[in-house]
Protein backbone atom coordinates (compact mmCIF):
# COMPACT_ATOMS: atom_id res chain seq x y z
CA UNK A 1 0.00 0.00 0.00
CA UNK A 2 1.41 3.37 -1.00
CA UNK A 3 0.07 6.78 -0.13
CA UNK A 4 1.81 9.56 -2.03
CA UNK A 5 1.67 13.22 -1.16
CA UNK A 6 3.54 15.66 -3.34
CA UNK A 7 3.44 18.05 -6.26
CA UNK A 8 0.92 17.07 -8.92
CA UNK A 9 -1.04 19.28 -11.22
CA UNK A 10 -3.33 16.63 -12.66
CA UNK A 11 -6.73 17.85 -13.84
CA UNK A 12 -9.10 16.23 -11.36
CA UNK A 13 -12.51 14.70 -11.62
CA UNK A 14 -14.89 17.20 -10.07
CA UNK A 15 -17.24 16.39 -7.22
CA UNK A 16 -20.04 16.12 -9.75
CA UNK A 17 -18.28 13.18 -11.39
CA UNK A 18 -19.07 10.80 -8.56
CA UNK A 19 -22.63 9.73 -7.87
CA UNK A 20 -23.32 9.64 -4.13
CA UNK A 21 -26.26 8.64 -1.97
CA UNK A 22 -27.29 9.45 1.55
CA UNK A 23 -26.62 6.79 4.21
CA UNK A 24 -24.40 4.57 2.10
CA UNK A 25 -24.07 1.02 3.39
CA UNK A 26 -20.89 0.75 5.46
CA UNK A 27 -18.93 -2.39 4.56
CA UNK A 28 -16.02 -1.82 6.91
CA UNK A 29 -17.69 -2.08 10.32
CA UNK A 30 -19.06 -5.60 11.02
CA UNK A 31 -20.08 -4.44 14.50
CA UNK A 32 -22.85 -2.36 12.94
CA UNK A 33 -24.72 -5.53 11.96
CA UNK A 34 -26.83 -6.40 14.97
CA UNK A 35 -29.50 -8.55 13.31
CA UNK A 36 -29.90 -12.34 13.32
CA UNK A 37 -30.39 -13.16 9.62
CA UNK A 38 -27.85 -13.96 6.94
CA UNK A 39 -28.29 -11.61 3.98
CA UNK A 40 -26.93 -11.21 0.48
CA UNK A 41 -26.43 -8.13 -1.68
CA UNK A 42 -26.39 -8.33 -5.49
CA UNK A 43 -25.42 -5.17 -7.35
CA UNK A 44 -25.96 -5.40 -11.11
CA UNK A 45 -23.97 -2.72 -12.94
CA UNK A 46 -25.39 -2.64 -16.47
CA UNK A 47 -23.74 -1.16 -19.53
CA UNK A 48 -26.47 1.10 -20.96
CA UNK A 49 -25.11 1.45 -24.48
CA UNK A 50 -27.49 0.94 -27.38
CA UNK A 51 -26.53 -2.70 -27.97
CA UNK A 52 -27.45 -3.95 -24.49
CA UNK A 53 -31.27 -4.23 -24.57
CA UNK A 54 -31.41 -8.02 -24.86
CA UNK A 55 -28.77 -8.46 -22.18
CA UNK A 56 -30.76 -6.25 -19.84
CA UNK A 57 -33.84 -8.37 -20.50
CA UNK A 58 -31.86 -11.51 -19.68
CA UNK A 59 -30.62 -10.15 -16.34
CA UNK A 60 -34.10 -9.11 -15.16
CA UNK A 61 -35.84 -12.15 -16.66
CA UNK A 62 -36.39 -15.50 -14.96
CA UNK A 63 -33.00 -16.84 -16.04
CA UNK A 64 -31.04 -13.86 -14.72
CA UNK A 65 -30.95 -12.32 -11.27
CA UNK A 66 -34.19 -14.03 -10.12
CA UNK A 67 -32.60 -17.44 -10.73
CA UNK A 68 -29.55 -16.41 -8.72
CA UNK A 69 -31.84 -15.29 -5.90
CA UNK A 70 -33.75 -18.57 -5.94
CA UNK A 71 -30.46 -20.43 -5.52
CA UNK A 72 -29.77 -18.34 -2.43
CA UNK A 73 -33.23 -19.00 -1.04
CA UNK A 74 -33.19 -22.77 -1.73
CA UNK A 75 -32.67 -24.04 1.80
CA UNK A 76 -32.45 -27.63 0.56
CA UNK A 77 -28.96 -26.90 -0.71
CA UNK A 78 -27.80 -25.77 2.69
CA UNK A 79 -28.33 -22.05 2.17
CA UNK A 80 -29.52 -20.02 5.12
CA UNK A 81 -30.21 -16.72 3.34
CA UNK A 82 -33.43 -15.00 4.34
CA UNK A 83 -33.00 -11.62 2.66
CA UNK A 84 -31.49 -10.55 -0.63
CA UNK A 85 -31.01 -6.92 -1.53
CA UNK A 86 -30.80 -6.28 -5.26
CA UNK A 87 -29.65 -2.94 -6.71
CA UNK A 88 -30.08 -2.07 -10.38
CA UNK A 89 -27.28 0.24 -11.49
CA UNK A 90 -26.25 1.57 -14.88
CA UNK A 91 -23.58 3.51 -16.74
CA UNK A 92 -22.95 4.83 -20.22
CA UNK A 93 -26.13 6.85 -20.70
CA UNK A 94 -27.43 10.28 -19.78
CA UNK A 95 -24.79 11.92 -17.60
CA UNK A 96 -22.34 9.13 -18.52
CA UNK A 97 -21.76 8.54 -14.79
CA UNK A 98 -22.53 5.41 -12.78
CA UNK A 99 -25.99 5.77 -11.30
CA UNK A 100 -28.42 3.91 -9.10
CA UNK A 101 -31.84 3.18 -10.61
CA UNK A 102 -33.18 1.57 -7.46
CA UNK A 103 -32.84 -1.25 -4.93
CA UNK A 104 -35.30 -3.91 -3.84
CA UNK A 105 -35.65 -6.18 -0.82
CA UNK A 106 -36.30 -9.73 -1.98
CA UNK A 107 -37.67 -12.60 0.07
CA UNK A 108 -38.49 -16.12 -1.18
CA UNK A 109 -42.06 -14.99 -1.97
CA UNK A 110 -41.16 -11.62 -3.50
CA UNK A 111 -38.72 -11.33 -6.41
CA UNK A 112 -39.85 -7.96 -7.72
CA UNK A 113 -37.69 -6.90 -10.69
CA UNK A 114 -39.40 -3.52 -11.17
CA UNK A 115 -36.23 -1.57 -10.32
CA UNK A 116 -34.53 -3.16 -13.33
CA UNK A 117 -37.10 -1.70 -15.70
CA UNK A 118 -35.28 1.62 -15.40
CA UNK A 119 -32.29 0.42 -17.41
CA UNK A 120 -31.93 2.15 -20.76
CA UNK A 121 -30.06 1.20 -23.94
CA UNK A 122 -29.05 4.47 -25.55
CA UNK A 123 -25.59 5.36 -24.24
CA UNK A 124 -22.17 5.51 -25.80
CA UNK A 125 -19.57 6.09 -23.06
CA UNK A 126 -18.54 3.02 -21.06
CA UNK A 127 -15.94 3.60 -18.35
CA UNK A 128 -16.41 0.15 -16.84
CA UNK A 129 -13.67 0.34 -14.21
CA UNK A 130 -15.20 3.50 -12.81
CA UNK A 131 -18.65 1.91 -12.91
CA UNK A 132 -17.60 -1.36 -11.27
CA UNK A 133 -15.92 0.44 -8.36
CA UNK A 134 -18.76 2.91 -7.87
CA UNK A 135 -21.26 0.03 -7.90
CA UNK A 136 -20.14 -0.77 -4.37
CA UNK A 137 -20.91 2.76 -3.21
CA UNK A 138 -24.36 2.98 -4.79
CA UNK A 139 -26.03 0.98 -2.03
CA UNK A 140 -28.17 2.55 0.73
CA UNK A 141 -28.27 1.06 4.21
CA UNK A 142 -32.09 0.92 4.18
CA UNK A 143 -33.93 -0.73 1.28
CA UNK A 144 -37.72 -0.96 0.97
CA UNK A 145 -37.94 0.17 4.60
CA UNK A 146 -35.67 -2.64 5.80
CA UNK A 147 -32.72 -1.48 7.89
CA UNK A 148 -29.86 -3.75 6.81
CA UNK A 149 -27.83 -3.26 10.01
CA UNK A 150 -30.62 -4.27 12.39
CA UNK A 151 -31.87 -7.09 10.13
CA UNK A 152 -28.66 -8.83 9.09
CA UNK A 153 -25.88 -10.47 11.04
CA UNK A 154 -23.76 -10.22 7.93
CA UNK A 155 -24.02 -9.48 4.20
CA UNK A 156 -22.42 -11.52 1.42
CA UNK A 157 -21.77 -9.07 -1.39
CA UNK A 158 -21.68 -9.50 -5.14
CA UNK A 159 -21.21 -7.23 -8.17
CA UNK A 160 -22.23 -8.41 -11.63
CA UNK A 161 -20.84 -6.17 -14.37
CA UNK A 162 -22.55 -6.72 -17.73
CA UNK A 163 -20.99 -5.12 -20.81
CA UNK A 164 -20.16 -5.78 -24.45
CA UNK A 165 -17.43 -3.12 -24.58
CA UNK A 166 -13.95 -2.89 -23.19
CA UNK A 167 -12.95 -0.08 -20.81
CA UNK A 168 -13.08 3.55 -21.91
CA UNK A 169 -10.67 4.87 -19.30
CA UNK A 170 -11.70 8.44 -18.61
CA UNK A 171 -11.50 8.59 -14.82
CA UNK A 172 -7.85 8.41 -13.84
CA UNK A 173 -8.85 7.49 -10.28
CA UNK A 174 -9.59 3.97 -11.51
CA UNK A 175 -6.61 3.80 -13.81
CA UNK A 176 -5.47 0.20 -13.43
CA UNK A 177 -6.65 -3.20 -12.33
CA UNK A 178 -4.57 -3.17 -9.14
CA UNK A 179 -6.57 -0.25 -7.81
CA UNK A 180 -9.90 -1.80 -8.80
CA UNK A 181 -8.99 -5.16 -7.24
CA UNK A 182 -7.98 -3.49 -3.97
CA UNK A 183 -11.32 -1.74 -3.80
CA UNK A 184 -13.22 -5.02 -4.19
CA UNK A 185 -10.96 -6.84 -1.74
CA UNK A 186 -11.35 -4.15 0.91
CA UNK A 187 -15.13 -4.05 0.69
CA UNK A 188 -15.47 -7.86 0.52
CA UNK A 189 -17.16 -8.17 -2.87
CA UNK A 190 -17.06 -11.01 -5.36
CA UNK A 191 -17.00 -9.74 -8.96
CA UNK A 192 -18.50 -11.45 -11.99
CA UNK A 193 -17.97 -9.87 -15.39
CA UNK A 194 -20.15 -10.84 -18.34
CA UNK A 195 -18.18 -9.44 -21.26
CA UNK A 196 -17.40 -9.83 -24.95
CA UNK A 197 -14.76 -12.53 -24.52
CA UNK A 198 -14.30 -16.03 -25.86
CA UNK A 199 -12.88 -18.84 -23.73
CA UNK A 200 -11.70 -21.92 -25.60
CA UNK A 201 -10.14 -25.28 -24.92
CA UNK A 202 -7.51 -25.93 -27.61
CA UNK A 203 -8.34 -28.75 -30.05
CA UNK A 204 -11.89 -28.96 -28.71
CA UNK A 205 -15.29 -27.88 -30.02
CA UNK A 206 -16.80 -27.63 -26.55
CA UNK A 207 -18.46 -24.35 -25.69
CA UNK A 208 -17.12 -22.64 -22.57
CA UNK A 209 -19.66 -20.44 -20.79
CA UNK A 210 -17.27 -18.85 -18.33
CA UNK A 211 -14.28 -19.35 -16.08
CA UNK A 212 -13.13 -18.81 -12.51
CA UNK A 213 -9.52 -18.63 -11.41
CA UNK A 214 -9.55 -18.23 -7.64
CA UNK A 215 -6.54 -18.40 -5.36
CA UNK A 216 -6.88 -22.19 -5.09
CA UNK A 217 -5.62 -22.53 -8.65
CA UNK A 218 -2.10 -22.25 -9.94
CA UNK A 219 -1.33 -19.50 -12.44
CA UNK A 220 -2.20 -21.68 -15.42
CA UNK A 221 -5.31 -23.36 -13.99
CA UNK A 222 -8.97 -22.39 -13.90
CA UNK A 223 -12.45 -23.78 -13.42
CA UNK A 224 -14.13 -23.77 -16.83
CA UNK A 225 -17.93 -23.97 -17.03
CA UNK A 226 -18.60 -26.04 -20.11
CA UNK A 227 -21.90 -26.51 -21.97
CA UNK A 228 -22.97 -30.16 -21.50
CA UNK A 229 -26.41 -31.48 -22.50
CA UNK A 230 -25.83 -34.70 -20.58
CA UNK A 231 -25.87 -32.80 -17.30
CA UNK A 232 -29.13 -31.98 -15.52
CA UNK A 233 -28.09 -28.33 -15.52
CA UNK A 234 -26.71 -28.39 -19.07
CA UNK A 235 -23.17 -27.57 -17.91
CA UNK A 236 -20.28 -29.17 -16.08
CA UNK A 237 -17.22 -27.78 -14.32
CA UNK A 238 -13.82 -28.72 -15.70
CA UNK A 239 -10.51 -27.94 -14.01
CA UNK A 240 -8.32 -27.00 -16.94
CA UNK A 241 -4.67 -26.08 -17.28
CA UNK A 242 -4.90 -25.44 -20.99
CA UNK A 243 -7.28 -22.74 -22.18
CA UNK A 244 -7.18 -19.59 -24.28
CA UNK A 245 -8.87 -16.22 -23.96
CA UNK A 246 -9.76 -13.93 -26.86
CA UNK A 247 -11.30 -10.48 -26.91
CA UNK A 248 -14.26 -10.24 -29.24
CA UNK A 249 -14.29 -6.49 -28.72
CA UNK A 250 -11.31 -4.20 -28.19
CA UNK A 251 -9.22 -5.22 -25.18
CA UNK A 252 -11.94 -6.93 -23.14
CA UNK A 253 -9.67 -9.77 -22.00
CA UNK A 254 -6.88 -7.37 -21.01
CA UNK A 255 -9.32 -5.22 -19.08
CA UNK A 256 -11.51 -7.79 -17.33
CA UNK A 257 -9.55 -11.02 -16.87
CA UNK A 258 -7.06 -9.44 -14.39
CA UNK A 259 -10.00 -8.32 -12.20
CA UNK A 260 -11.03 -11.91 -11.45
CA UNK A 261 -7.73 -13.76 -11.72
CA UNK A 262 -6.61 -15.11 -8.37
CA UNK A 263 -9.65 -13.86 -6.44
CA UNK A 264 -13.27 -14.90 -5.90
CA UNK A 265 -15.16 -14.12 -9.08
CA UNK A 266 -15.70 -15.24 -12.66
CA UNK A 267 -15.48 -14.07 -16.27
CA UNK A 268 -18.33 -15.00 -18.63
CA UNK A 269 -18.88 -14.94 -22.38
CA UNK A 270 -21.76 -12.54 -23.12
CA UNK A 271 -22.29 -14.40 -26.38
CA UNK A 272 -23.74 -17.29 -24.36
CA UNK A 273 -26.46 -14.97 -23.07
CA UNK A 274 -27.24 -13.93 -26.61
CA UNK A 275 -27.56 -17.45 -27.99
CA UNK A 276 -30.80 -19.29 -27.16
CA UNK A 277 -29.09 -22.69 -27.10
CA UNK A 278 -26.88 -21.78 -24.17
CA UNK A 279 -29.13 -19.53 -22.08
CA UNK A 280 -30.31 -22.18 -19.61
CA UNK A 281 -26.81 -23.54 -19.08
CA UNK A 282 -25.44 -20.05 -18.66
CA UNK A 283 -28.04 -19.06 -16.09
CA UNK A 284 -27.59 -22.30 -14.10
CA UNK A 285 -23.83 -21.91 -14.01
CA UNK A 286 -24.07 -18.24 -13.06
CA UNK A 287 -26.51 -18.99 -10.22
CA UNK A 288 -24.38 -21.85 -8.89
CA UNK A 289 -21.12 -19.95 -8.93
CA UNK A 290 -22.67 -16.93 -7.21
CA UNK A 291 -23.96 -19.12 -4.39
CA UNK A 292 -20.61 -20.87 -4.05
CA UNK A 293 -18.79 -17.52 -3.99
CA UNK A 294 -20.99 -16.21 -1.19
CA UNK A 295 -19.39 -18.61 1.26
CA UNK A 296 -15.85 -17.71 0.20
CA UNK A 297 -15.77 -13.92 0.26
CA UNK A 298 -14.82 -12.35 3.61
CA UNK A 299 -16.99 -9.58 5.01
CA UNK A 300 -14.17 -7.09 4.39
CA UNK A 301 -10.62 -7.15 3.18
CA UNK A 302 -7.34 -5.61 4.32
CA UNK A 303 -7.31 -2.07 2.92
CA UNK A 304 -9.08 0.43 0.76
CA UNK A 305 -7.59 2.24 -2.22
CA UNK A 306 -4.42 4.15 -1.49
CA UNK A 307 -4.81 7.87 -2.07
CA UNK A 308 -2.42 10.37 -3.59
CA UNK A 309 -2.08 14.00 -2.65
CA UNK A 310 -0.26 16.60 -4.70
CA UNK A 311 1.23 19.96 -4.04
CA UNK A 312 -1.31 21.59 -6.36
CA UNK A 313 -2.58 20.49 -3.84
CA UNK A 314 -4.29 17.54 -5.52
CA UNK A 315 -5.85 14.86 -3.34
CA UNK A 316 -7.11 11.32 -3.84
CA UNK A 317 -9.22 10.07 -0.95
CA UNK A 318 -9.32 6.63 0.63
CA UNK A 319 -12.20 5.87 -1.75
CA UNK A 320 -10.09 6.92 -4.70
CA UNK A 321 -11.86 10.18 -5.56
CA UNK A 322 -9.70 12.95 -7.00
CA UNK A 323 -10.11 16.54 -5.93
CA UNK A 324 -8.07 19.70 -5.67
CA UNK A 325 -7.84 22.41 -3.07
CA UNK A 326 -5.79 25.49 -3.92
CA UNK A 327 -5.89 27.44 -0.68
CA UNK A 328 -2.79 28.54 1.22
CA UNK A 329 -2.80 27.64 4.90
CA UNK A 330 -1.90 24.91 7.39
CA UNK A 331 -4.11 21.85 6.87
CA UNK A 332 -4.75 18.51 8.56
CA UNK A 333 -3.86 15.79 6.10
CA UNK A 334 -4.73 13.02 8.53
CA UNK A 335 -4.92 12.40 12.25
CA UNK A 336 -5.76 9.63 14.69
CA UNK A 337 -5.72 10.20 18.45
CA UNK A 338 -5.64 6.44 19.14
CA UNK A 339 -2.71 5.65 16.86
CA UNK A 340 -0.04 3.36 18.41
CA UNK A 341 -2.03 2.59 21.57
CA UNK A 342 -2.89 6.20 22.22
CA UNK A 343 0.42 7.84 21.26
CA UNK A 344 -1.51 9.62 18.53
CA UNK A 345 -0.70 10.63 14.95
CA UNK A 346 -0.98 14.03 13.28
CA UNK A 347 0.26 14.98 9.81
CA UNK A 348 -0.07 18.62 8.77
CA UNK A 349 0.71 20.28 5.45
CA UNK A 350 1.68 23.90 4.84
CA UNK A 351 0.95 25.11 1.32
CA UNK A 352 2.15 28.14 -0.62
CA UNK A 353 0.37 29.78 -3.57
CA UNK A 354 2.08 30.60 -6.84
CA UNK A 355 -0.66 32.62 -8.58
CA UNK A 356 -2.78 29.84 -10.12
CA UNK A 357 -1.45 26.82 -8.27
CA UNK A 358 0.10 25.98 -4.96
CA UNK A 359 2.48 23.38 -3.61
CA UNK A 360 3.30 21.63 -0.35
CA UNK A 361 6.06 23.71 1.22
CA UNK A 362 6.35 21.93 4.59
CA UNK A 363 5.10 18.66 6.04
CA UNK A 364 5.14 17.83 9.74
CA UNK A 365 4.37 14.59 11.52
CA UNK A 366 3.74 14.02 15.23
CA UNK A 367 3.86 10.60 16.86
CA UNK A 368 3.58 10.64 20.62
CA UNK A 369 5.71 13.47 22.02
CA UNK A 370 7.95 13.87 18.97
CA UNK A 371 7.48 16.19 15.99
CA UNK A 372 9.44 16.02 12.74
CA UNK A 373 9.05 18.90 10.28
CA UNK A 374 10.56 18.74 6.79
CA UNK A 375 11.03 21.55 4.26
CA UNK A 376 12.58 21.72 0.80
CA UNK A 377 14.76 24.42 -0.71
CA UNK A 378 14.41 26.31 -3.98
CA UNK A 379 18.14 26.98 -4.04
CA UNK A 380 20.10 24.13 -5.71
CA UNK A 381 23.22 25.30 -3.91
CA UNK A 382 21.52 24.77 -0.53
CA UNK A 383 22.28 21.08 0.02
CA UNK A 384 21.67 20.91 3.77
CA UNK A 385 18.98 18.72 5.26
CA UNK A 386 16.21 21.13 6.13
CA UNK A 387 14.36 19.56 9.05
CA UNK A 388 13.37 20.34 12.63
CA UNK A 389 13.03 17.69 15.30
CA UNK A 390 10.97 18.94 18.22
CA UNK A 391 11.48 22.47 16.84
CA UNK A 392 15.29 22.18 16.89
CA UNK A 393 16.86 22.86 13.49
CA UNK A 394 18.95 19.85 12.43
CA UNK A 395 18.76 18.38 15.90
CA UNK A 396 19.78 14.79 16.56
CA UNK A 397 17.41 12.69 14.47
CA UNK A 398 17.26 9.03 15.42
CA UNK A 399 13.58 8.38 16.07
CA UNK A 400 10.08 9.87 16.10
CA UNK A 401 7.67 8.59 18.75
CA UNK A 402 9.97 5.66 19.45
CA UNK A 403 10.22 4.62 15.80
CA UNK A 404 13.60 4.78 14.03
CA UNK A 405 14.27 7.42 11.35
CA UNK A 406 16.80 7.30 8.54
CA UNK A 407 17.85 10.10 6.18
CA UNK A 408 19.04 9.45 2.63
CA UNK A 409 20.55 11.95 0.20
CA UNK A 410 19.49 10.76 -3.25
CA UNK A 411 20.80 13.79 -5.14
CA UNK A 412 21.88 17.36 -4.40
CA UNK A 413 18.22 18.42 -4.59
CA UNK A 414 16.44 15.35 -3.20
CA UNK A 415 16.25 14.13 0.42
CA UNK A 416 14.30 11.20 1.88
CA UNK A 417 13.28 10.86 5.55
CA UNK A 418 11.97 7.38 6.41
CA UNK A 419 10.13 6.56 9.64
CA UNK A 420 10.08 2.79 10.12
CA UNK A 421 7.05 1.53 12.05
CA UNK A 422 7.62 -2.09 11.05
CA UNK A 423 8.28 -3.22 14.62
CA UNK A 424 4.66 -2.47 15.57
CA UNK A 425 2.91 -2.55 12.18
CA UNK A 426 4.34 -5.10 9.77
CA UNK A 427 5.91 -3.38 6.78
CA UNK A 428 4.54 0.08 7.65
CA UNK A 429 6.69 3.12 6.87
CA UNK A 430 6.09 6.86 6.61
CA UNK A 431 8.39 8.51 4.08
CA UNK A 432 8.77 12.27 3.63
CA UNK A 433 10.89 13.41 0.71
CA UNK A 434 11.86 16.76 -0.77
CA UNK A 435 12.69 17.67 -4.35
CA UNK A 436 13.91 21.25 -4.49
CA UNK A 437 11.18 23.20 -2.65
CA UNK A 438 8.49 20.54 -3.15
CA UNK A 439 7.62 18.11 -0.35
CA UNK A 440 6.13 14.65 -0.75
CA UNK A 441 4.88 12.14 1.81
CA UNK A 442 4.43 8.45 1.18
CA UNK A 443 2.92 5.73 3.36
CA UNK A 444 4.05 2.18 2.63
CA UNK A 445 2.58 -0.98 4.07
CA UNK A 446 -0.14 0.59 6.21
CA UNK A 447 -3.43 -1.22 6.75
CA UNK A 448 -6.55 -0.97 8.88
CA UNK A 449 -4.65 -1.78 12.07
CA UNK A 450 -2.36 1.19 11.54
CA UNK A 451 -4.53 3.69 9.67
CA UNK A 452 -8.09 2.58 10.44
CA UNK A 453 -8.88 5.52 12.71
CA UNK A 454 -7.56 8.30 10.51
CA UNK A 455 -9.66 11.29 9.42
CA UNK A 456 -8.82 14.52 7.60
CA UNK A 457 -8.38 15.73 4.04
CA UNK A 458 -8.00 12.15 2.78
CA UNK A 459 -11.45 11.32 4.05
CA UNK A 460 -12.56 8.78 6.61
CA UNK A 461 -10.41 5.65 6.30
CA UNK A 462 -13.25 3.22 6.93
CA UNK A 463 -15.80 4.68 4.53
CA UNK A 464 -13.71 6.82 2.18
CA UNK A 465 -16.20 9.65 2.63
CA UNK A 466 -14.93 13.23 2.66
CA UNK A 467 -16.40 14.14 6.02
CA UNK A 468 -16.53 17.39 7.93
CA UNK A 469 -15.07 17.56 11.40
CA UNK A 470 -18.40 16.47 12.90
CA UNK A 471 -17.78 13.00 11.44
CA UNK A 472 -21.20 12.91 9.77
CA UNK A 473 -21.57 15.68 7.19
CA UNK A 474 -20.29 14.71 3.74
CA UNK A 475 -18.60 17.63 1.97
CA UNK A 476 -18.64 17.34 -1.82
CA UNK A 477 -17.57 20.95 -2.29
CA UNK A 478 -13.83 20.47 -1.96
CA UNK A 479 -13.09 24.13 -1.42
CA UNK A 480 -15.36 23.83 1.61
CA UNK A 481 -13.58 20.63 2.62
CA UNK A 482 -10.16 22.29 2.45
CA UNK A 483 -11.28 25.14 4.66
CA UNK A 484 -12.97 22.69 7.00
CA UNK A 485 -9.66 20.94 7.70
CA UNK A 486 -7.60 24.07 8.26
CA UNK A 487 -5.57 23.56 11.42
CA UNK A 488 -7.55 24.78 14.44
CA UNK A 489 -6.14 26.52 17.56
CA UNK A 490 -7.12 23.43 19.57
CA UNK A 491 -4.87 21.18 17.47
CA UNK A 492 -1.16 20.70 18.06
CA UNK A 493 1.26 23.21 16.54
CA UNK A 494 3.66 21.15 14.44
CA UNK A 495 5.56 23.81 12.50
CA UNK A 496 8.58 25.57 14.02
CA UNK A 497 7.26 29.00 13.09
CA UNK A 498 3.86 30.57 12.56
CA UNK A 499 2.96 31.58 9.02
CA UNK A 500 0.04 33.56 7.66
CA UNK A 501 -2.88 32.76 7.64
CA UNK A 502 -3.84 31.17 10.94
CA UNK A 503 -7.41 30.44 12.01
CA UNK A 504 -9.73 32.37 12.38
CA UNK A 505 -8.19 33.86 9.24
CA UNK A 506 -9.42 31.88 6.27
CA UNK A 507 -7.15 30.05 3.88
CA UNK A 508 -5.92 32.35 1.09
CA UNK A 509 -7.48 31.57 -2.28
CA UNK A 510 -5.41 31.72 -5.50
CA UNK A 511 -6.09 34.12 -8.34
CA UNK A 512 -8.03 31.35 -10.03
CA UNK A 513 -10.02 29.66 -7.22
CA UNK A 514 -11.67 27.25 -9.68
CA UNK A 515 -8.31 25.67 -10.23
CA UNK A 516 -8.33 25.91 -14.02
CA UNK A 517 -5.03 25.13 -15.66
CA UNK A 518 -3.39 28.28 -16.99
CA UNK A 519 -0.02 28.11 -18.64
CA UNK A 520 2.31 31.00 -18.91
CA UNK A 521 1.85 33.31 -21.83
CA UNK A 522 3.20 31.85 -25.03
CA UNK A 523 6.24 34.08 -24.97
CA UNK A 524 7.14 32.79 -21.49
CA UNK A 525 6.99 29.10 -22.39
CA UNK A 526 10.36 27.39 -22.69
CA UNK A 527 9.09 23.80 -22.37
CA UNK A 528 6.52 22.33 -24.74
CA UNK A 529 3.91 19.74 -23.88
CA UNK A 530 5.65 17.25 -26.19
CA UNK A 531 8.92 17.72 -24.30
CA UNK A 532 7.17 17.26 -20.98
CA UNK A 533 5.47 14.07 -22.16
CA UNK A 534 8.79 12.69 -23.38
CA UNK A 535 10.45 13.44 -20.04
CA UNK A 536 7.65 11.74 -18.08
CA UNK A 537 7.30 8.72 -20.37
CA UNK A 538 9.55 6.59 -18.16
CA UNK A 539 7.00 6.62 -15.32
CA UNK A 540 5.02 3.38 -15.24
CA UNK A 541 1.87 4.78 -13.65
CA UNK A 542 -0.44 6.62 -16.07
CA UNK A 543 -1.65 9.09 -13.46
CA UNK A 544 1.92 9.86 -12.39
CA UNK A 545 2.78 10.57 -16.02
CA UNK A 546 -0.08 13.05 -16.31
CA UNK A 547 0.81 14.65 -12.98
CA UNK A 548 4.41 14.92 -14.11
CA UNK A 549 3.48 16.61 -17.39
CA UNK A 550 1.34 19.21 -15.62
CA UNK A 551 4.08 19.82 -13.06
CA UNK A 552 6.67 20.48 -15.74
CA UNK A 553 4.37 22.78 -17.70
CA UNK A 554 3.38 24.72 -14.59
CA UNK A 555 6.94 25.17 -13.31
CA UNK A 556 8.67 25.16 -16.73
CA UNK A 557 11.23 22.90 -15.06
CA UNK A 558 12.08 19.65 -16.86
CA UNK A 559 13.74 18.43 -13.68
CA UNK A 560 10.33 18.01 -12.03
CA UNK A 561 10.28 14.44 -13.31
CA UNK A 562 12.77 13.81 -10.50
CA UNK A 563 10.02 14.35 -7.94
CA UNK A 564 8.43 11.03 -8.97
Amino acid sequence: MKLVIGLSLLAAASAANVFSINNELDYSSPAKYTGTDQCALINVMMDESGSMKNDQNFMKGKNGVPKIAKAFFDFSNGSVYKHIFVCAQGYGSGSKLPRLHGCAHWTPNNLDTTVMNQWVASGWFEDAWHASVESMHLTPDTIDGVDIYSTCKGVKKQVILVTDEDVDIKHVVYRNTTIVRKMFDHNGFALNVIANVEIKIPNSNEKVLGMSQSAKHSANQADLFVYDTSSSKSYRTLIASNFTLRSKNGKSVDHYYPLISGRVGALWDIGMVRTTTYVDAMSNALADIKLAEANKVPESGPILIVPTVGGDPHFTTWRGEHYEYHGQCDMVLTKDAKFANGAGLDIHLRTKIVRFWSYIKNAAIRIGNDILEVEGSAEPSNTENRYWINFEHQGELKEVGGFPVSVKIQSPVKRVYEIDLDKKYAGFKVIISTYKEFVRVRFEGGDESSLGGTVGLLGDFNTGKTLARDGATVLDDFSELGNEWQVMPSEPKLFHEIDHPQFPEKCIEPEDPRGERRRRRLGENTVTEEQAEAACARLSDAADRKDCVYDILATQDMGMVGAY
